[in-house]
């Protein structure tokens, strides 16, 4: 999810927020939440909204993961083990991010979080 867009500040911006919605979606598993409220969140387009959520829709489901789209609302499904190892990736995406110039090294070896 991270490092997908370039070095732009509005890239950086859509990054954040992806990271910020991918983890309300998957720490409110199975609840649902509507694009209107995650519009109004973040004070963007809903047009916006279902960008982010088709990039984090091809970010989970590698992971055994499925993002349901309904009319009652927008909702990860998918085992709790799925749902843990998107939240550690998503972790250690954030923890391993580096800004240029920044070196960061991560206290947790890779065994730590993959499933």
């Amino acid at each position: 999810l991270l490092g997908s867009e370039g070095d732009d500040t509005d890239g950086m911006m859509n990054n954040s927020r992806r990271v910020k919605i991918a983890s309300q979606l998957l720490s409110e598993t199975p609840h649902e939440t509507s694009i209107s409220k995650l519009s109004e969140r973040y004070f963007i387009s809903s047009a916006s909204i279902v960008n982010d959520l088709k990039v984090i829709e091809s970010w989970i489901t590698p992971l055994g993961l499925s993002l349901i789209r309904s009319q009652s609302g927008t909702h990860i499904e998918g085992s709790e083990s799925g749902v843990r190892q998107a939240m550690a990736s998503l972790i250690n995406g954030v923890i391993n991010h580096n800004e240029p110039g920044n070196v960061v090294y991560s206290r947790l070896d890779p065994g730590s979080y993959k499933a």
